[in-house]
């Protein structure tokens, strides 16, 4: 089974395979075992939609997974002030204590 990278090539590489059936004039291809006939811009359309669907959400997931270490460091620095004050607190009481 491939992965999404492969699956990505051979798409480009089918883009432009069409795109050079347009250039030497076949404006349409035929899929006649499932009775279909597509015209060849419109395919170089839909697969040029799909891979910029997929760049957009490789966009998203990178956006993401940075806001997700930002606030992972947000949780780590707000521990680390509750400790700091825990001890704090704990001075206090000690110093409340030697007083007495």
């Amino acid at each position: 089974m491939s992965n999404i990278e492969e699956d990505v090539k051979i798409l480009n590489n089918l883009e432009r395979y069409l795109n050079i059936l347009i250039y030497e004039g076949q404006h349409k291809i035929f899929y006649n075992d499932l009775g279909y006939d597509e015209k060849t811009i419109d395919c170089i359309n839909a697969l040029e939609h799909i891979l910029l669907e997929r760049k957009q959400d490789k966009a998203i997931i990178k956006e993401l997974e940075e806001e997700i270490v930002n606030k992972e460091n947000k949780i780590w620095q707000l521990k680390e002030t509750i400790q700091d004050l825990e001890n704090e607190c704990v001075s206090l009481h000690e110093l409340i204590d030697e007083e007495m």
